[in-house]
């Protein structure tokens, strides 16, 4: 007979801080013939099952390794009272320009080795890097420190930077996302390009970042002029220029070229949003580069494909595309005085949505008198001017904010600055009609109203700004009307220092000559009473400032001297600004494009 054992075992626990709720035990039946000897793999598995909870209730509690990948506000705290920031993340090329330097106040000095401690460092030697200089409140690169085209304001980040900097690099800790999909492969440092063209940290370029870069990401044609374009944006913001920068550029604008011209034996492409977005782009770029006579190719191309496409409505449905050649038209049209070839987009907002001024000066008040006495058939400009006072007064309003948003403001520069410059320039020519005498004094408000907005452009981030011709035209119906002004003598000096803020060589002399003898015929011999008069015109102090100081200082031995002027000698409080980079390559990259 066969014999059934039956064998259960208990098993025992080991009393917890946080007992368990009771588990039901677990019956292990074991057949064995013969009671009075287990077998070896009996044994076993009586022990192993008997043994098994107990020894895990003698196992101490596993815990699962966590990771943060958070970044912390603060970093290497040296005291409970320091406010650590973050570091400043820098590429490998830009490493090498402050090795030799470090930063003191508002500027670089030469970094003198034997004094450097161990706070100042470069961590790693890689793609990208984190300079961490001493003594830093302002903790910028040397060539974004410098003032962009002389304004007076520094759009450089105000916080104070850590000690000790984190030397680990995560994946997507740039501003772009490492998992986009671009419409080429990224090959090289064109991710590098990316972060650097487009890091608005301390330069106003966010509002032609929104623009171009969704239309870059159109097509490929339009993606390389994109790049193209930004690196002609680096170059005009650096004090020096690499020739590595000058070649990338014309490397991504030739590859452009080539699939533009490629893609205009297919009507359907042709016409295409990405395609008329990449000649957009290419125009832009002769924009920057001041080759007028490629810009003026490229736009002639472009009027073909508009006319293929079925006019210039059908681009209102794609506003960017719509908006950025828009800039490009007004850009290039100021290079000759010339009406703008395209109507305002029909998603302008009205001028007089501006913000309101509260009050206008006693100048504005007796030129407004005198303009609709002397000149009742023209009220169209005067109404411009009065758009313009409100538009330089919402400006002024806005950067009294830390933040000075409104110059990363693209859609603000679309909707008011834009269409102030359409309209004055397509009042040129033959558009006012009156005598000759009349006509200069007309002409040369209309110019020095857009030259007024030179500067603002520049603000605005907008490269490429031409005012060669208008400050010789301005300086053209000046000339032959000094004693026509009359009541407008206040009028005519505004005029005279727009000119000069913009003018060059024996011209400027020629300007800052009549302003200082207007000036004093007036009653204001001295320079600082006479920036005193402007700021009751239209006249935005951070835009306007540094260059009228610097048309103060201009003056050589060959220029009249301030004793002939009527300046004093002690009104050098001001210094001159350094002048605006240009980027001009010169010559034609481009070959005929057409039907």
């Amino acid at each position: 007979m066969v014999d059934f054992l039956t064998v259960m075992a208990t098993f025992s626990e080991k009393e917890a801080t946080q007992p368990a709720p009771p588990k039901a035990p677990e019956l292990v039946f074991i057949v064995q013939n013969k009671p009075e000897k287990f077998s070896k793999q009996t044994s076993t598995q009586i022990r192993k099952h008997v043994m098994k909870d107990i020894g895990k209730s003698r196992r101490k509690e596993r815990r699962n390794r966590q990771i943060s990948l958070e970044l912390p506000e603060t970093i290497g705290e040296t005291d409970s009272g320091s406010e650590s920031k973050l570091p400043i993340r820098l590429s490998t090329d830009q490493l090498r320009t402050f090795q030799n330097f470090e930063f003191e106040g508002n500027g670089p000095a030469l970094l003198d080795h034997s004094e450097a401690g161990p706070s100042t460092s470069f961590y790693p030697q890689g793609s990208a890097v984190f300079a961490q200089p001493s003594g830093l409140q302002h903790g910028v690169p040397e060539y974004l420190q410098q003032p962009y085209q002389g304004t007076s304001h520094d759009f450089r980040d105000t916080r104070a930077l850590g000690q000790s900097p984190p030397s680990i690099e995560r994946l997507g800790s740039g501003r772009g996302d490492p998992f986009a999909r671009y419409p080429v492969p990224m090959k090289g440092q064109m991710r590098e390009l990316l972060d650097e063209a487009f890091d608005d940290r301390y330069h106003n370029i966010g509002p032609w970042r929104d623009a171009c870069l969704p239309i870059g990401m159109l097509g490929p044609p339009a993606f390389h002029q994109m790049l193209s374009n930004a690196l002609l944006n680096i170059r005009c913001r650096r004090p020096t220029c690499t020739p590595s920068d000058t070649y990338e550029s014309i490397r991504h604008h030739a590859i452009a070229v080539k699939m533009v011209k490629d893609g205009m034996s297919d009507p359907a492409i042709a016409t295409s949003d990405a395609f008329i977005g990449a000649v957009v782009g290419l125009t832009c770029y002769h924009c920057h580069t001041g080759n007028h006579e490629a810009w003026k190719l490229h736009m002639n191309g472009l009027d073909q494909i508009i006319q293929l496409r079925g006019g210039i409505h059908t681009l209102d449905s794609s506003k960017l595309v719509r908006s950025l050649m828009g800039w490009s038209d007004i850009t290039g049209s100021s290079v000759e005085d010339v009406p703008p070839r395209y109507p305002l987009p029909p998603f302008i907002p009205e001028l007089e949505t501006l913000r309101l001024c509260p009050a206008i000066s006693l100048h504005q008040d007796q030129i407004l008198a005198v303009w609709l006495s002397r000149f009742p058939n023209h009220i169209d400009l005067l109404n411009l001017m009065s758009h313009l006072q409100r538009f330089n007064y919402h400006i002024q309003y806005e950067a009294q904010h830390p933040e000075r948003k409104i110059f990363n403001d693209g859609d603000f520069a679309t909707a008011y600055l834009f269409p102030l410059i359409h309209r004055f320039l397509s009042m040129s020519g033959n558009a006012i009609v009156a005598d000759e005498q009349d006509m200069h004094i007309l002409q040369a408000v209309r110019i020095a109203c857009l030259l007024y907005t030179a500067e603002i452009r520049r603000l605005f981030g907008i490269n490429g700004v031409a005012a060669k011709l208008h400050t010789q035209k301005l300086k053209f119906y000046l000339e032959r009307s000094t004693n026509d002004w009359g009541e407008l003598a206040m009028l005519r000096l505004w005029c005279l220092a727009m000119g000069g803020m913009e003018s060059e060589g024996a011209d400027r002399a020629w300007f800052a000559t009549e302003v200082a003898r207007e000036g004093a015929t007036l009653g204001y011999p001295m320079w600082h009473d006479l920036e005193t008069q402007m700021e009751e015109m239209i006249w935005f102090t951070d835009a306007h400032r540094p260059k009228f100081w610097s048309l103060y200082h201009g003056f050589d031995d060959s220029f009249p001297g301030p004793a002939v002027l009527g300046v004093g000698e002690h009104q050098s409080e001001y210094p001159e600004p350094p002048g605006p980079g240009q980027a001009n390559f010169g010559g034609n990259p481009y070959p005929d494009v057409g039907w």
